[in-house]
C-alpha cells in the first residue's frame, strides 16, 4: 500500500485550529511534537508505505511540517513500525520516529526528538 496526504490544521487571531478529544499521534507523527495545533496552524503533508514480509508488518512514513500558510517550515520527521502477529492472540509491536527541527525559533519545544516504543498485545 502507498498512500499520500495533505492536512491542514488552520488558525485565526493567533489561535490555532482546536481538537481537545482528538489523539493526533495517530496523524501527525509519532514523535508527538504536534499534539496542539500551533497558533499559525499546521501544515502536514506526508506519505505512507505498507508492505508484509515474511509475516511481519512493515510501516514507513515520511511528514513534511509547516504553518498553514506553507512558508513557515517546521520540520521533517521519519517513522517506522514494525508488527509481528503470534497466532490469533498475540502480537509484538516495535515503533521509531525520528523528528528533525528545521527551524528551532518556529515553535517552543521544536527540537530534534527520537522515541522508540515495543509493545507487546494479547487480544481475545
Amino acid at each position: 500500500m502507498v498512500k499520500g496526504v495533505f492536512e491542514e490544521l488552520g488558525s485565526d487571531n493567533g489561535q490555532g485550529f482546536r481538537t481537545p478529544l482528538a489523539t493526533l499521534h495517530a496523524f501527525q507523527g509519532w514523535a508527538d511534537k504536534f499534539l496542539v495545533t500551533l497558533a499559525d496552524g499546521i501544515r502536514d503533508v506526508y506519505g505512507t508505505v505498507k508492505t508484509s514480509l515474511y509475516g511481519v508488518d512493515l510501516w514507513f512514513v515520511y511528514h513534511d511540517f509547516r504553518d498553514d500558510t506553507g512558508r513557515i517550515g517546521y520540520g521533517e520527521e521519519f517513522d517506522v513500525q514494525v508488527e509481528k502477529k503470534f497466532g490469533k492472540h498475540y502480537a509484538l509491536l516495535f515503533k521509531f520516529a525520528d523528528y528533525n527541527a528545521s527551524n528551532p525559533r518556529g515553535f517552543s519545544g521544536n527540537v530534534d526528538t527520537q522515541k522508540w516504543w515495543l509493545q507487546a498485545g494479547i487480544s481475545f
